[in-house]
Formats: structure tokens, C-alpha cells, sequence
């Protein structure tokens, strides 16, 4: 079992999207914009982490019907 601090547990929340983020993406134009950290719930077990992440991301390619 890993343990964190809630300074790392963020981190490595943050590094998870980052991760998954860079392994789905389909074109070289897509990147996250920001990464932060808007509440932090913690109890004695387990820290419960929400991020906002914003992107610039593709949604898809879009052919105009004639």
C-alpha cells in the first residue's frame, strides 16, 4: 500500500490525467491548457481529490453533408 501526503496525492492525481490525457490523444494540437485542484476531502483512510483540467482536445471531425 502506498501512502501520500495530500501535497503528493494531489501531484499525482494531476500526473494520472496528464498520463491518460498524452496515451488518447489523437492529434499534436491537443494539449492541457491547466491543472488544479479544487477540493481536497480527506479522512482517516483515504484522501478524495477533484480536479479541474482544462484541454483543448478534438472532439471529432465533422464532414459537411452537400
Amino acid at each position: 500500500i502506498k501512502t501520500y501526503t495530500k501535497e503528493e496525492a494531489i501531484e499525482y492525481a494531476i500526473s494520472k490525467i496528464n498520463a491518460d490525457f498524452e496515451s488518447n490523444k489523437v492529434f499534436n494540437e491537443e494539449a492541457i491548457l491547466d491543472s488544479r485542484c479544487i477540493n481536497l476531502v480527506e479522512d482517516d483512510e483515504k484522501y478524495s481529490i477533484t480536479i479541474l483540467t482544462k484541454l483543448y482536445e478534438s472532439i471529432g471531425e465533422f464532414i459537411k453533408i452537400s
